[in-house]
C-alpha cells in the first residue's frame, strides 16, 4: 500500500488544498478499487483505508481523500 500516502490536514502544501475531496465510503472505495485493481486483499486493505481515513487525509490518484463524517474540516 506504499501508493496511499497519509497526511494530517497541516501537512497538505496550501498550494495543493484544492485536490481535498471529502467522499462517502462508498465513493472512497470507488477510488480505491480504481486505483489498486491488482490488490490481493483488497477487502482487508480497504478496512484500513476507511479506518485512517476517519482521521487523516488519504493521498492517492492525484488527490487527498477525506471521510466525510459531517464534522467540520
Amino acid at each position: 500500500m506504499s501508493a496511499c500516502q497519509i497526511y494530517y490536514k497541516n501537512r497538505i502544501p496550501n498550494d495543493q488544498k484544492h485536490l481535498i475531496k471529502k467522499v462517502t465510503e462508498l465513493e472512497l472505495f470507488e477510488a480505491f478499487e480504481k486505483s489498486f485493481p491488482l490488490l490481493d486483499d483488497k477487502k482487508n486493505n480497504f478496512e484500513k483505508v476507511v479506518n485512517m481515513g476517519k482521521n487523516f487525509y488519504l493521498g492517492f490518484d492525484g488527490l487527498f481523500y477525506k471521510l466525510d463524517l459531517g464534522e467540520v474540516l
